[in-house]
């Protein structure tokens, strides 16, 4: 049993089975003690080295971060505002169809064809 570590997604598995893991595709044991105290999305592997990237490299996935940060941010309140509205459109066809059933129950009640024309339906809350 060792650690193995994805030369292409960079996913560190500890405590595997190596010989499920194909060294193409995965480092077996890699040292990582040059990237001790780094974040995993801040390491690259170089043959079969795991190092740091450059202050440059590290700007680039910084950059990428923020962007996909800001793409998934926006789409979570452009869910949120639908919901809104849904919540909202949803309140005032209950209130309306309220309005509607109160001037329907006036026009039944109505004695006169003047008291009928004078029926509106309400538009305060």
């Amino acid at each position: 049993m060792a650690t193995v570590l994805n030369r292409t997604t960079g996913e560190l598995l500890p405590s595997v089975n190596t010989p499920d893991y194909p060294v193409e595709d995965w480092i077996h044991a890699p040292d990582l003690s040059a990237v001790r105290g780094i974040a995993p999305r801040y390491w690259k592997i170089e043959r079969d080295n795991v190092v740091p990237m450059t202050t440059k490299e590290r700007a680039v996935v910084d950059a990428a971060r923020l962007e996909q940060a800001k793409t998934a941010r926006a789409e979570s309140l452009k869910a949120q505002a639908v919901e809104a509205a849904r919540d909202e459109l949803v309140a005032l066809t209950t209130t309306t169809k309220a309005r509607l059933a109160s001037a329907l129950a006036d026009v039944s009640a109505a004695s006169t064809v003047e008291e009928i024309n004078a029926i509106k339906i309400s538009r305060e809350a």
